[in-house]
């Protein structure tokens, strides 16, 4: 075991990383009074509350369309604002006084915090860690990505999950690397002698349950009929008129059918719950046995359906995933993409109430909207006002420029002519190399010919920036190349963090 002192020579960027977190979570927690609710916040709010009602309605076998029926959310992926509403629960428990608005930008500001590390883990792919560190920091700084991160609910979640369902991605990727070895069992015979009886019985129930379910309790609805029927008919001193002066007594006796309706609804949920065990169940047995890439490759297709839980464009995270799989030829890549697409399609539906009842048409209803959306405003650029769909090719592109600082900028333009040169010169990191750069290029170039709508400047396209702070901090690693003093090397590296601390506390 090594000692704490060799730890934290190891682990010392990590370390600042971290601290520079837990003081941005405080600097941030000292001045959350001093930011309001934006303009939509409090219908998120209440999308939020309707999609937890959706699992409720769902758990006991009711509709939830009228739900559904709120604005443009339904399209949406309501992920984020689930767990969010969940987590929320407790931060009153815990503190009762605490306004929701402002529970609502403490939820988003820390998972704008898990962004910044996940910068951090993917820049490590490129350079050494104390670069990184640099990605990170400076991802940390704008205030631009700090006022989104306190008020925008819907963009920095994507930004975060999309950035996480990467980096997974990219791990699961390089734990392919061979086949399994023949002495090991398989899947099936590690099961034959484990817990196939078990994995046979969840898989029949979780398929009749489900079915049972799906068509309007065809199974157990003649069950509940001919029981309450049972009740409703019996002789005194018989089991089911104990049943009827229990539940029923001297009250007055609604509808045989109220009783019905009634009973269905429990048995929904006692199947619900039945069907949730049994899926667990089948989970812990086959993630048990499975070999560990299989594993990884589940993981990675779960963060991948978060993504499209959280936003419609998640599956860009997969593909990005899927290219690096085929660039590095690894064995069987239609088999792995098989399975990533089917976990991330499986998780997109539990969490995705508008899914239930049209999963493959409401995708694809949802990207559909989301690509034109029908947003009829105004949008005010360099004095004038145009319609959102009309407005100049260079649009983003200015937005980007003139909106993170001249660092970030400079350097990051520069890390992508070095990565143009590492693709060219077939260096170890060519292939990621394609995929930064295509990651923020693609999506510009898309956009300056397609003219999508586009409002609110550029929020909706902030998932494409990571690679930009990822680019100045391989520009950084080969400019300090030339740089032998540590000294030297750390006050530039504050100097480049420096301008968006300042414009912060400015703009503030």
């Amino acid at each position: 075991m090594e000692s704490p002192t060799l730890w934290v020579k190891k682990h010392w960027h990590e370390l600042i990383l971290g601290v520079s977190l837990l003081v941005a979570f405080i600097l941030f927690l000292i001045v959350l009074p001093d930011y309001g609710m934006s303009y939509d916040e409090r219908d998120l709010y209440e999308y939020a509350d309707r999609m937890l009602d959706a699992y409720s309605k769902m758990a006991y076998g009711e509709p939830i369309t009228k739900l559904l029926q709120f604005y443009d959310l339904a399209f949406y992926g309501p992920f984020y604002l689930i767990v969010g509403r969940i987590i929320i629960y407790g931060l009153n428990f815990l503190f009762p006084a605490l306004y929701i608005v402002h529970a609502w930008h403490i939820v988003t500001f820390a998972t704008f915090l898990v962004g910044v590390w996940m910068i951090y883990l993917l820049a490590g792919r490129f350079v050494e860690k104390k670069f990184a560190l640099i990605a990170g920091l400076l991802f940390l700084t704008p205030p631009l990505l700090w006022g989104h991160a306190t008020m925008n609910l819907k963009d920095i979640p994507f930004l975060t999950f999309f950035l996480t369902s990467v980096v997974v991605g990219f791990h699961w990727v390089d734990c392919i690397k061979k086949p399994e070895t023949s002495a090991e069992p398989t899947f099936q015979e590690s099961l034959r002698r484990r817990g196939m009886f078990l994995f046979v019985v969840s898989l029949v129930t979780v398929a009749i349950l489900f079915i049972d379910r799906q068509f309007n309790n065809f199974i157990s609805l003649p069950v509940i009929n001919r029981f309450v029927s049972s009740i409703f008919e019996s002789k005194p001193g018989t089991i089911y008129n104990l049943l009827y002066q229990k539940l029923i007594g001297s009250n007055e006796p609604l509808a045989i059918q109220e009783y019905i309706l009634k009973a269905s609804r429990i048995v929904n949920l006692i199947e619900f719950f039945i069907i949730l065990a049994a899926i667990l169940i089948l989970i812990y047995l086959i993630m048990r046995q499975i070999p560990g890439t299989w594993r990884w490759a589940a993981v990675a297709g779960m963060f991948s359906g978060i993504a499209l839980g959280v936003r419609v464009l998640g599956p860009a995270s997969a593909g990005l995933v899927v290219l690096y799989l085929l660039m590095t030829k690894r064995r069987k890549p239609v088999l792995w993409i098989l399975g990533y697409a089917m976990v991330t399609f499986a998780t997109a539906y539990c969490i995705w109430p508008y899914l239930w009842g049209q999963p493959f048409q409401g995708i694809l209803n949802s990207l559909a909207i989301m690509s034109k959306f029908p947003w009829q405003g105004i949008v005010r650029f360099e004095g004038i006002d145009f319609p959102a769909g009309e407005l100049p090719w260079y649009y983003l592109p200015k937005l980007i420029g003139i909106q993170f600082t001249v660092p970030v900028i400079v350097l990051g333009l520069i890390g992508f002519s070095f990565m143009a040169i590492a693709v060219y010169k077939r260096t170890p990191i060519w292939k990621l190399a394609i995929l930064i750069i295509g990651w923020f290029w693609l999506p510009i170039a898309l956009v300056i010919y397609a003219r999508p709508t586009m409002y609110d400047n550029f929020r909706q396209f902030l998932f494409i920036t990571p690679p930009l702070f990822i680019s100045a901090s391989y520009a950084i690693s080969h400019i300090f190349k030339h740089l032998r003093s540590r000294g030297i090397q750390a006050g530039i590296a504050v100097a480049l963090i420096i301008p968006g601390l300042i414009d912060g506390v400015w703009l503030h």
